[in-house]
């Protein structure tokens, strides 16, 4: 309809927001704002209990409603933590104008936070955050902090969970379904080993793309940090700096659903040059592959193609 929706945060008790759940004001609500086109608020609504509850994504659902990924402290207001005093990550589906159709919890003894969520195509949904748990919807952790990812039904019903990262700190960001019902996860890791491969120092951006079949990794792949071609945005050809210790072994683009692009490019010293004439406009991912005495080594760089 041309309108907007927005999920945040509110210990705030006049003004815009009515209805938060702390009542005195001293915890956060999650707060959802539905907006027409020129602006103006058409509904706003709190979600939570008594503790601090946050909203960190909320997307249109297939029947006309949303779905809200967050994370709360509160044991009250029909939310059912698992953890008394961590948190829990937090879903709560609610119908075109606010109503909620249900909320669900999801973690274990330790915290969890959910950052992301995307309908899949059974109308069910994934979401994606981060655990320090090993029990309850949590199997397999790994260690410390791992990014977590998470599949629920429609109706809010736990299916499967898969902890990802390595022995320092990973966090997942985003996911969304592919082509192949896989999914493609984005995170940040510290780590350097177990999932983790090619990284050698600090935070990284990490892309890893998980097996339909059995939700095991099939690639994952880290970045330098993201460092942008030029020019970006690009519409005939765009530059990057490739290491010149390391032949260039193939450059592959996809977009945010998975769909693979094989480009034209040619590499001069330290840079590469590649087409992106055929691209559809859209966000990218670059994979590089590099040949590292035998081994393969690979970074992503991201672009728009306007």
């Amino acid at each position: 309809d041309g309108g907007y929706i927005f999920a945040s945060t509110t210990s705030s008790t006049g003004g815009n927001v009515s209805g938060n759940h702390s009542g005195s004001g001293h915890a956060d609500d999650i707060w959802i704002v539905r907006l027409d086109q020129q602006g103006n608020i058409i509904w706003q609504k709190c979600y939570g209990g008594s503790e601090n509850d946050e909203g960190k994504d909320i997307i249109p659902t297939f029947d006309g409603g949303f779905v809200i990924a967050g994370y709360t402290f509160s044991n009250d207001s029909g939310i059912v933590n698992h953890s008394a005093g961590h948190i829990d990550a937090l879903i709560v589906k609610i119908d075109s104008i606010g109503a909620i159709e249900w909320q669900k919890t999801f973690g274990g003894l330790n915290d969890e936070s959910a950052y992301d969520i995307f309908q899949t195509s059974d109308s069910g949904y994934v979401f994606t955050g981060s655990t320090t748990s090993n029990d309850g919807d949590v199997s397999g952790h790994i260690s410390g902090t791992d990014a977590w990812v998470c599949k629920i039904s429609s109706a809010g019903k736990f299916e499967w969970s898969k902890c990802l990262g390595g022995s320092d700190e990973d966090y997942g960001n985003c996911v969304i379904q592919t082509h192949d019902n896989g999914y493609m996860v984005y995170a940040t890791t510290k780590s350097t080993d177990v999932d983790v491969t090619g990284n050698k120092l600090g935070r990284k951006a990490w892309l890893v793309k998980l097996n339909p079949a059995t939700n095991s990794v099939d690639a994952a792949i880290t970045s330098g940090g993201f460092k942008h071609p030029y020019p970006n945005p690009s519409t005939n050809e765009m530059s990057m700096k490739v290491y010149n210790s390391m032949p260039v072994k193939e450059i592959q683009f996809f977009n945010l659903v998975g769909v693979q692009y094989y480009p034209e490019y040619r590499v001069e010293g330290t840079t590469a040059t590649i087409s992106v004439r055929s691209l559809p406009s859209g966000m990218y991912m670059a994979r590089i592959s590099y040949l590292d005495s035998g081994k393969n080594t690979e970074e992503v760089r991201k672009f728009i193609r306007e």
